[in-house]
């Protein structure tokens, strides 16, 4: 991710700059090419798959490595897109195998085992107590989560 934006800084940046030495009096305007792509991509869509910021940021209390900086995954959904399981709903019964970290053939993004999820209670004042079922991968620091 940090690559992409790095190389899209660099195509933006020569972009801006004049092409031709007799064309710097005309200041610094997109070449049209450049200009083109960006009125075409339009706005990027962001999606995130977290839990609401009020628990990553007390994941740090319970142990978890750098929550703000790291991908987080809903467990429900990486198995779906792994196992290209359909159904929509998560039965007990998985999230026992998760809590035992015995879940069958499905690894990491990074190779690396899936972590057994831990259940952890949030207290907001105004929101009461909110269940998560938390772990994190040892390679990568990605944190599966799962409401419960």
């Amino acid at each position: 991710m940090g690559m992409l934006l790095l190389i899209i800084l660099i195509i933006l940046l020569l972009g801006a700059s004049p092409a031709w030495p007799y064309s710097r009096a005309w200041g610094y305007r997109p070449i049209s090419v450049v200009g083109v792509l960006l009125l075409k991509l339009g706005p990027l869509e962001v999606v995130c798959d977290a839990p609401p910021y009020c628990i990553v940021r007390a994941c740090h209390l319970i142990g978890l490595r750098k929550p703000e900086d790291v991908r987080w995954l809903r467990m429900s959904g990486f198995i779906k897109e792994r196992t290209g399981d359909e159904s929509g709903s998560v039965s007990f019964l998985q999230k026992l195998l998760w809590t035992s970290g015995r879940v069958k053939d499905t690894a990491c993004t990074c190779g690396e085992k899936l972590p057994a999820l831990e259940k952890y209670v949030f207290t907001l004042l105004h929101h009461g107590d909110l269940y998560y079922l938390l772990g994190q991968c040892s390679r990568c620091n990605t944190i599966f989560w799962e409401e419960d």
